[in-house]
């Protein structure tokens, strides 16, 4: 009997993580974009410390996916999901407690610190479990099922929220806090242990905190974590900066922004897995260099739009570089890497994206403060040559011509 495929991928393996990838994505899209208008409004925090607090945050959930790939290769996949997501639960509880009982801003910042860390980790850890189970192939298009039903998430979390937030900002957290324990279940009851070599009874003996940090010395990965980062700021244009410059240079209403949003969203869900597919013998290196060409272009037309039409143009070219790299990345980390080491390098890919899609929103806000005023924008220039310097980067990759080819 044949057995069951979704986009030729086997179904049973494929199948929990995208559920899972659904509900933490739906579940975080609930609350946690709220946090920051919470600490303003209700608590009246000063924007700035909210913008350092959830930079901070951003930080420590990158050191989370360093520090958790590496403990994932010591200890194996499953503890690692495990204590991540139950330690991620419990600290999203513990907001939703904090924010009903009016605790002091200092303990929901540490709560939320302890919550990244862990978040971290556990995405790390996911994106190795899954790689574990793919052969080199076929690991990018199972990525790019991921990322349809994250898409998924994030179209219904915000609707849910809209409808929720009038009962009060505690309610939305521990509503995730209850979506994230369905899926410690779902971990607990299907995700087992991946770890190849665990598997076989070999023992894995290596220091966890300096093999962590050995990862990002080694020279085969050099160019490809050095695109990472850079693409990493590019990508983080996206959702404050480009907010910004809507709003405040080009007038566009807060309803024509979420059209922007629910464009790329929808782009990401009907198109992802057809791209990756369409580009199914093409190198990965190489899918990289056309994806941020993509956002180089994308952003570089951003620089001359004038209203909505214009800015619809530039998000439907940057989702298409978008939809190019980041199944990409995760997937051509772990065929340059060993199985020995296949969480670190995947917890490093996660760590050099985030730090750079930290930097973004302070790096945009600078800029766009400075620029906004021309036109054409000279900002969204700098940016574009940032995404060219990317791609240039991901064109040194020494990609072992085994592992580009896609399985039809």
């Amino acid at each position: 009997m044949k057995n069951k495929t979704l986009f030729s991928l086997p179904l049973e393996k494929i199948l929990p993580p995208m559920v899972l990838q659904f509900f933490m994505s739906g579940g975080y899209a609930l609350s946690f974009p709220y946090l920051a208008i919470y600490l303003k409004k209700e608590r009246h925090i000063p924007f700035w410390i909210v913008g350092i607090f959830l930079t901070t945050s951003l930080f420590l959930a990158a050191a989370g996916r360093l520090f958790g790939g590496s403990f994932s290769d010591k200890f194996g996949r499953r503890p690692l999901l495990s204590w991540g997501i139950v330690l991620r639960t419990l600290c999203v509880f513990s907001i939703g407690l904090s924010i009903a009982f009016k605790a002091a801003f200092p303990v929901i910042v540490l709560i939320d610190f302890i919550g990244a860390l862990a978040a971290g980790s556990f995405n790390a850890t996911l994106m190795t479990w899954v790689s574990d189970h793919f052969e080199e192939g076929l690991r990018v298009k199972a990525y790019s099922a991921m990322r349809t039903t994250a898409n998924l998430g994030w179209a219904v979390g915000p609707a849910i929220a809209g409808l929720a937030v009038g009962n009060g900002y505690a309610l939305l957290f521990l509503g995730t806090a209850a979506v994230y324990f369905l899926c410690a279940l779902g971990v607990l009851f299907f995700l087992k242990e991946s770890h190849p070599l665990i598997l076989k009874g070999e023992k894995v003996d290596h220091q966890v905190f300096s093999s962590a940090f050995s990862i990002l010395r080694q020279k085969k990965l050099f160019h490809f974590f050095i695109g990472t980062f850079l693409i990493g700021a590019v990508m983080g244009h996206l959702i404050v900066p480009m907010s910004l410059y809507a709003s405040e240079t080009l007038g566009i209403s807060p309803k024509g922004i979420g059209l922007l949003f629910s464009l790329n969203g929808g782009m990401v869900v009907l198109f992802q897995v057809w791209l990756i597919h369409s580009l199914r013998r093409r190198r990965l290196s190489h899918i990289l260099v056309w994806g941020a060409l993509a956002y180089a272009a994308g952003y570089a037309s951003l620089a001359w739009a004038l209203g909505l039409k214009s800015l619809e143009l530039a998000v439907a070219v940057i989702t298409l570089g978008e939809m190019a790299i980041a199944p990409s990345l995760s997937a051509l980390a772990s065929n340059l890497s060993s199985p020995k080491e296949r969480g670190r390098a995947l917890g490093a890919t996660g760590f050099f994206h985030q730090m750079g899609y930290a930097l973004s929103p302070l790096i945009g806000g600078l800029g766009l403060q400075f620029f906004s005023k021309f036109h054409p924008c000279p900002y969204w220039f700098f940016v574009a040559g940032v995404a060219v310097l990317a791609a240039l980067a991901f064109y040194q990759i020494q990609e072992p011509q085994s592992a580009t080819p896609l399985h039809s």
